[in-house]
């Protein structure tokens, strides 16, 4: 039997919902970890790229699973390959595309959690609210996703 922050979760649970494009589906909540850390497997369509962005309030790792992306890290431009594991502190401004003809997946790890709040929220927005980018990135702000000059 498992205790209280023990889990195993299979391949398809978790908590799934579009957001810019890519698919999130949230694997691990942070009312799982003491609210530590969250895990979430993303799935990247080719030629997807997220805007730039940071985070002032939590670190984030990006491990490819499967395909490859084009990662901007700070300074740091590179292409990232399956088992890459790519460490983003907060302040750290950042950016992701799949420059190929398939999707790409990948572990997005953060800690502390809270992130996870805004994938609820977004599950929960309207078709129009959703196509609407203004209210989608100012609900973004909200939960610490902040865009270049944010």
């Amino acid at each position: 039997m498992l205790t209280p922050h023990q889990f195993i979760i299979a391949p398809q649970e978790g908590k799934m919902v579009e957001v810019f494009g890519d698919r999130i589906t949230v694997k691990v909540e942070g009312s799982e970890t003491s609210e530590a850390w969250a895990l979430f497997e993303i799935e990247v369509p080719a030629g997807q790229q997220s805007l730039p962005h940071y985070h002032s309030t939590f670190d984030e790792v990006y491990y490819v699973l499967e395909g490859q992306l084009l990662i901007k890290v700070g300074p740091v431009h590179q292409t990232i390959t399956a088992g890459t594991l790519v460490q983003i502190p907060r302040q750290t401004l950042h950016q992701y595309q799949n420059p190929t003809t398939k999707t790409t997946r990948i572990l997005t790890w953060v800690s502390p959690a809270g992130i996870e709040t805004l994938i609820t929220r977004l599950d929960q927005l309207s078709p129009e609210q959703r196509q609407d980018a203004r209210h989608m990135l100012t609900l973004a702000s909200q939960y610490d996703v902040l865009l270049d000059g944010g």
